[in-house]
């Protein structure tokens, strides 16, 4: 009997620890989609008021890149997956961070 119960507990906690891991693949997944639409949205925003408000369009391709950086790093900082990962980032760009008003939105279900 005990034979025949190793293998399925051992599998068991298999699928356990597969399911674990398929749950942090997702959680990543979002994090990353997060990353990509914040930064996207944001340089089309910023970019296209620039360049609506007749700046020129390089200075507005600039300003549409730096605000997206902001936008992801403050997303980054905030994530409990990024908890212990080290990065090197400009001091200008955690200033212009620190002196932003961004706004969060989270969905509901």
């Amino acid at each position: 009997m005990a034979a025949l119960l190793g293998p399925l507990i051992g599998g068991g906690f298999n699928f356990v620890e597969q399911l674990i891991k398929a749950h942090k693949v997702n959680e990543w997944a979002k994090l990353v989609f997060s990353f990509v639409f914040s930064y996207l949205t944001t340089f089309s925003f910023v970019c296209g008021s620039a360049l609506a408000a007749k700046t020129p369009v390089l200075i507005s391709i600039g300003s549409g890149m730096v605000s997206g950086a902001v936008v992801v790093t403050y997303l980054f900082r905030r994530s409990p997956l990024t908890k212990d990962l080290f990065v090197a980032l400009p001091a200008e760009e955690a200033a212009k961070e620190m002196d932003t008003n961004l706004q969060t939105l989270q969905r509901g279900k």
